[in-house]
């Protein structure tokens, strides 16, 4: 898998405007799958709150649906930086909370909408990645004008991957995790995404060290408890 690091994300945006900078640093930051990130609206942003909510919404005449994966609709905290970066997108946005927010990565809203009507009339599926339109070229060829050369193979996924490996990395409970990416299955996180390296054992023992270090100061007793 390529490797991404934040500076990376940084220098990519400056490729585009803010509706493109907003949309590298969803993909990075909050781990949005390719269609939850294309088929994101106004409405699924809490500003308030700082929260972006993943969730299904149903087709109208002008708009395609959005099916969630494993029809499981999940709520993702929104980064101090990713929320400034969307603030900034939304004081100029011209669109309606109806219309799509990443016009700029698969075409305008009206090429979206026209695909959706040819879709209709031809009474074919709609599927999350019919959302995209040329994306993947539009995203490589941001990241050649900003210089940067991945170590592996570079698509939009790797955004994702690298959000889920960084979230793996700092928190101790791996159901967290599983949670904001969206797996339907514990295994997945783990086996894909949580690494146990000699670093990771070898500050196990200095958290041993430290927590005893604090009972022999407090004069506490090490408790006893069940389990192997």
């Amino acid at each position: 898998m390529a490797q991404v690091d934040t500076s990376a994300i940084k220098t990519a945006s400056i490729c585009g405007g803010s509706r493109k900078k907003a949309t590298y640093a969803l993909f990075y930051c909050l781990g949005l799958r390719l269609g939850e990130g294309l088929s994101l609206t106004w409405p699924n942003i809490d500003f308030a709150k700082a929260m972006v909510k993943i969730k299904e919404h149903a087709e109208t005449d002008a708009e395609p649906p959005f099916h969630v994966k494993d029809h499981e609709d999940r709520e993702i905290p929104i980064p101090r930086f990713v929320l400034t970066i969307l603030e900034d997108l939304r004081a100029y946005n011209d669109m309606t909370d109806q219309s799509p927010m990443f016009a700029c990565l698969r075409g305008s809203t009206g090429t979206l909408q026209e695909k959706w009507q040819r879709y209709r009339a031809e009474d074919r599926s709609w599927r999350n990645d019919c959302f995209q339109n040329n994306t993947l070229t539009t995203f490589k060829r941001d990241y050649k004008r900003a210089g940067i050369v991945p170590n592996g193979v570079l698509t939009i996924q790797v955004l994702r991957k690298n959000c889920i490996l960084n979230w793996a990395r700092v928190n101790r409970n791996p159901k967290v995790t599983q949670d904001l990416a969206g797996h339907a299955d514990l295994a997945t996180t783990m086996t894909y995404y949580s690494k146990v390296g000699t670093d990771a054992k070898t500050q196990a023992a200095r958290n041993i060290d430290a927590l005893l270090d604090d009972q022999t100061d407090a004069g506490g007793m090490i408790s006893g408890a069940n389990g192997s």
